[in-house]
Formats: structure tokens, sequence, C-alpha cells
């Protein structure tokens, strides 16, 4: 991709996660987070990609067992700052490359401080999907 700040050809960067709004379904354990991945130009750092994720993580059974326990339950989550994914599909000219976030976030209960749940979201699109931002 041609920068328009450089005015040459150039690779991506290290790019930029934000991690936006995560919550948890106090009913089905259901976590979920918007995500922006942008991808910078490896020269001069303005961002020329970007695109954004709804991540969606479904309970393996650790917090319904949780819910399920007696007593009220005051459901919070966390997550860390996340970080950008890479993959290639096939080989030579035809390759295509995708680009993608993985959060990993821990939820917690305020009435049971000794109990928690972790996981993992990500997601990825093909890097030709994704939006121009110059």
């Amino acid at each position: 991709m041609r920068c328009p700040s450089c005015n040459k050809f150039v690779s991506y960067g290290d790019g930029r996660v934000d991690v936006g709004e995560i919550e948890v379904d106090d009913e089905s354990g259901l976590v979920t987070a918007q995500v922006e991945l942008a991808l910078d130009c490896g020269e001069c750092g303005d961002d020329l990609k970007g695109t954004s994720f709804d991540l969606s993580a479904e309970d393996d059974g650790t917090i319904r067992g949780h819910l399920a326990t007696p007593g009220p339950h005051e459901l919070a989550v966390e997550a860390d700052e996340g970080s950008k994914t890479d993959r290639q599909e096939g080989v030579g000219r035809y390759a295509k490359t995708f680009y993608g976030v993985e959060v990993e976030y821990e939820v917690t209960c305020a009435r049971h401080p000794e109990w928690s749940a972790s996981g993992t979201l990500s997601d990825d699109c093909q890097a030709s999907g994704m939006d121009e931002l110059t």
C-alpha cells in the first residue's frame, strides 16, 4: 500500500489495538467486547487501514456454574490491552493475509472474591477487507 504521507510503498508497522467496552452478561455468562484495530505505516506511523471487531465468547460453563450457586452475584470483567495477530493462507503470489486481535479477560464476582474465570476473545479479517483510513 502507498502511504500518502511518505509517498512510498510501505509495509505495515506494529499497529494499534484499542479495547473499547467489554461486558459480561449476568444471566448467560456471555462476554462481549468492542475492539478496534489500526494498521500503521512502517515508515512514518500514520494509520493506513483499520477495522472494528464485535467479539463474544460463549461461557464454557464456569460462569454459568457460578451463577447457579445461591446468593446474589455482581460480575465484573477486566481485559488486557489486547494484541495484534496476523497469519497467511496459501503461498506465493496468491497468499491471503489476515490481521486480527486477541484479548485476554478475567471475570470476577464482588460477592465471592475467591472465584474467577478467564478466557480469550479473538477474531481476524482479510487485509483486503479492512477500511482504508487515509
